[in-house]
């Protein structure tokens, strides 16, 4: 498709505007990179690890880049039906070191992720988690609806698909307020060999938005590996 990169010209626009207009209000940046090694065990289960980072790009009205937490995660899925997973997992994030504030974190991962069709562009995930810090354990349930559009490619230097998604996001602990969090996102992929695609794109997160409300904007580096 030749107009791809309108369309995600278009996206990175709106998400990067909506970001821009809270710039005076709780308005931080952040990349964030991954490593992620999927490895397809049988046809109907697959395991996935995934090594990330978060550093901060900007905060408190200035540019600092430090890094603010590394993650390390699993997951293990089971294909139910023609056009459904279920999966489990556990995501170990820890704090920065050179920070006396920063957490440690253990989490636990359940989801289902489900097309009405099997040749559907949309994609829909239920996602529960269990998050265990020092001296509190939060829950959080997560929606996600993503769209995928398959571009006609003969080339590797051209993406191969754009994916554009939106996910709310409801967190509970026992001390304090629910925590609603609305996510909007968008990226490209490129398959670059027969077995590793490279992803990119840009997240706002509205965070927390009945209580304290920050803005957030995260530019996503991924590369996946089948092995």
């Amino acid at each position: 498709m030749k107009n791809y990169w309108h369309c995600i010209l278009i996206l990175a626009t709106v998400i990067g505007s909506l970001s821009i207009s809270y710039a005076q209000e709780e308005f931080t940046t952040f990349t964030e990179p991954f490593i992620s090694l999927k490895y397809n065990a049988t046809r109907n289960y697959t395991a996935q690890f995934q090594f990330g980072n978060r550093n901060y790009l900007y905060q408190n009205n200035n540019y600092d880049y430090k890094v603010q937490l590394l993650d390390l995660t699993h997951i293990s899925a089971l294909k139910v039906g023609t056009a459904s997973k279920l999966g489990m997992g556990a995501r170990y994030r820890l704090g920065d070191p050179f920070n006396n504030n920063a957490e440690n974190e253990i989490r636990l991962i359940q989801l289902y992720k489900w097309r009405f069709a099997k040749a559907s562009s949309l994609q829909h995930q239920i996602q529960l988690e269990e998050r265990f810090l020092a001296d509190i354990t939060k829950f959080r349930m997560r929606y996600a609806l993503q769209f995928t559009l398959p571009f006609q490619n003969q080339s590797v230097s051209r993406p191969d698909y754009l994916k554009i998604y939106t996910e709310p996001l409801w967190q509970l602990s026992p001390e304090h307020k629910p925590d609603l969090e609305q996510r909007l996102g968008s990226g490209l992929g490129w398959t670059i060999m027969p077995d590793a695609t490279l992803d990119m794109g840009l997240q706002y997160r509205l965070k927390n938005y009945l209580n304290n409300t920050g803005h957030q904007l995260f530019a996503i580096l991924g590369f996946t590996v089948l092995i």
